[in-house]
């Protein structure tokens, strides 16, 4: 992964470098780097899904009551896709944030969910306060669990 800014920059020296260090697993596949511009047909630059403090965001689209959100992976994607997949699963099968998604929220930013709302499916507690562990947007009430 490189982080040099917001660019779709293909850089051929990080193409080596991958390819190279893929030889200990895939063995001997190309015999220099310049055999990889004809073995290599539809390179691409893509982004990486990243948030500021380095963690996923796991959670249900605010105002949406059947809409989750998975992302924020960076270059771990593939690797927490199973143990995201099953939190996310229970969390929308049971409607109840998981005790393991407490610190994957998304209104741990604030201006994420500044226009959130309640949604029909949520569970809220009644009262002046948040809900422990979380955060209300607006001094609205937040959802429970």
């Amino acid at each position: 992964m490189e982080l040099s800014g917001n660019n779709r920059r293909l850089d051929w020296r990080r193409i080596v470098a991958i390819a190279h260090a893929s030889r200990d697993y895939l063995g001997h596949w190309y015999d220099s780097a310049d055999d990889l511009m004809a073995l290599i047909h539809d390179p691409w630059v893509g982004g990486r899904p990243m948030m500021p403090d380095g963690l996923p965001v796991l959670d249900r689209v605010p105002g949406s009551p059947n809409a989750y959100v998975a992302t924020g992976h960076g270059m771990l994607g593939i690797t927490l896709a199973p143990v995201s997949g099953k939190a996310m699963a229970d969390y929308i099968t049971t409607g109840r944030r998981p005790a393991s998604l407490a610190a994957f929220r998304a209104d741990r930013f604030p201006g994420l969910l500044a226009h959130r709302r309640t949604s029909p499916g949520d569970r809220v507690r009644p009262g002046a306060g948040p809900a422990p562990g979380g955060s209300a947007a607006g001094g609205a009430e937040a959802p429970a669990g």
